[in-house]
């Protein structure tokens, strides 16, 4: 596979090298009027079904539509151009990475943000399945909903080891079996819970002091787009219940989400520090952040210090309006 080398390219291109003529065929090509964001979403696939030994197959993933999905395709021993054979994945969300490949049961296994774009769970769908067309852009959690989770499975697909978090609660990893042989009944067993930082008396000592931010949503001023944002506030029996002096912690993008559950908000150290002094925090994903699609995030493309400056602009105007934030005092 050859690509640009930054993430800005627009252009990805996937070649075959071949020792034996000492040349490279050209496999397909991807162009983008936004950029391609690159990801190591490549993976060759075995059809057990396939009477032709000639053909074989990969699944790509591709923002094509707009969203990060997985493609399946198919190319044979000649100089020709991979053709698509199926779309694995599809809708309003985004898939993240590729976890496992279990061709004996024709099951792929990855992680995205179906549930919700604050989340990260694991999901499994068919790969070469004739099943409706509705079932195969559906795909099956597996994850409990609420958290986020980064799995990792062993080449057999038979094991997976998941680390949990969710905001309140910092990371659990746990060994689970995996049951079943199709979507319909694919299941994760739980057999060890191997490291529970409850448990830990670093934890213990600073669980008190470390609060929990609101997650909070709202429109833009465009009323085009929700916009989500983690809200840090200071404590209400010492500097009482507001309108409180608003910190505004920011990043404009592109290719970064700052706002989701899970542990990371409740050790923003920095947040809970301003926070003690009697200021209110807030981050909020502005477009051009990540986990919300090509449109979403390539909305800065050549444009950068507008709308994202106005999206910051807009979460301020909506805490000001709630009483949280003194408009007169805001960094």
């Amino acid at each position: 596979m050859l690509t640009h080398p930054i993430r800005l390219a627009r252009f990805i291109r996937f070649a075959r090298p071949s020792l034996k003529m000492r040349a490279i065929s050209l496999r397909s090509a991807q162009t983008s009027n936004v950029w391609i964001n690159l990801h190591h979403m490549f993976e060759t696939v075995e059809n057990p079904n396939s009477n032709d030994p000639a053909s074989s197959y990969f699944v790509f993933a591709s923002e094509r539509s707009g969203f990060n999905h997985l493609y399946l395709f198919k190319y044979g021993n000649d100089n020709s151009e991979a053709t698509l054979v199926r779309q694995l994945t599809a809708g309003n969300y985004v898939v993240e990475r590729i976890v496992g490949i279990d061709a004996d049961n024709d099951l792929i296994y990855f992680s995205g943000n179906f549930d919700s774009c604050l989340e990260k769970h694991l999901y499994c769908a068919p790969i070469f399945g004739q099943q409706q067309q509705q079932q195969l852009f559906t795909p099956k959690r597996l994850t409990a909903i609420g958290a986020t989770h980064v799995s990792v499975f062993d080449k057999n697909c038979k094991w997976a080891v998941v680390n949990s978090s969710s905001i309140g609660c910092p990371p659990v990893v746990t060994l689970f079996r995996i049951n079943g042989n199709s979507v319909e009944n694919v299941a994760l067993e739980q057999i060890v819970v191997l490291h529970d930082s409850n448990l830990e008396m670093k934890f213990k000592r600073v669980e008190k002091k470390l609060q929990n931010p609101e997650i909070f949503s709202f429109r833009n001023s465009a009323k085009k787009v929700t916009l989500y944002a983690a809200l840090f506030l200071p404590d209400k029996i010492i500097y009482g219940s507001g309108p409180f002096p608003l910190i505004v912690s920011c990043y404009g993008g592109p290719h970064v989400q700052r706002v989701n559950r899970s542990w990371a908000q409740n050790i923003d150290l920095r947040a809970q520090h301003l926070r003690s002094l009697g200021f209110a925090v807030v981050k909020c994903d502005n477009r051009g952040s990540s986990r919300r699609g090509l449109d979403f995030e390539g909305a800065i493309k050549n444009n950068m210090g507008d709308i994202e400056v106005q999206d910051q602009i807009d979460c301020v105007q909506c805490l000001v309006e709630k009483g949280v934030a003194d408009k007169n005092r805001v960094g």
